[in-house]
């Protein structure tokens, strides 16, 4: 009987708060994509952005039905710059990936979330 895999956790004591740039080209489209989805949903005179970096994206897949759905999805972190006056943000988005990293229905279809986030003075995260 081979041994249960079990999870692992991070504690503050192992996180690493360090960027590496991701340069593969799927999760940089991916990114791309979701920022495409950010910048339609933008109303009228309001901030569009273009992809800097993509600093950071995890990969996760759900666990198969009944439990849930058995969805894979990437988590991505990025630094993305406004259109109209060059400030950055950070960015987070969740795309539903097939099991090649690729973005589901070519592209925007598997964009689940793209937002700001923002740091406010309690250190909490704010999605808007």
């Amino acid at each position: 009987m081979e041994p249960e895999a079990k999870p692992q956790y991070v504690t503050m004591d192992t996180l690493s708060l360090e960027w590496h740039v991701v340069t593969d080209e799927r999760h940089v489209s991916n990114a791309r994509a979701a920022l495409r989805v950010y910048n339609a949903a933008v109303p009228a005179g309001g901030d569009t952005f273009f992809l800097e970096d993509l600093c950071k994206m995890t990969t996760l897949t759900e666990p198969p039905p009944p439990e849930s759905s058995g969805l894979t999805y990437c988590h991505y972190n990025f630094i993305a710059s406004c259109e109209a006056t060059g400030s950055a943000a950070r960015f987070f988005a969740e795309v539903e990936v097939d099991h090649e990293g690729a973005a589901v229905g070519g592209g925007e279809d598997g964009v689940v979330a793209c937002c700001i986030l923002q740091i406010s003075r309690d250190y909490g995260v704010n999605c808007n």
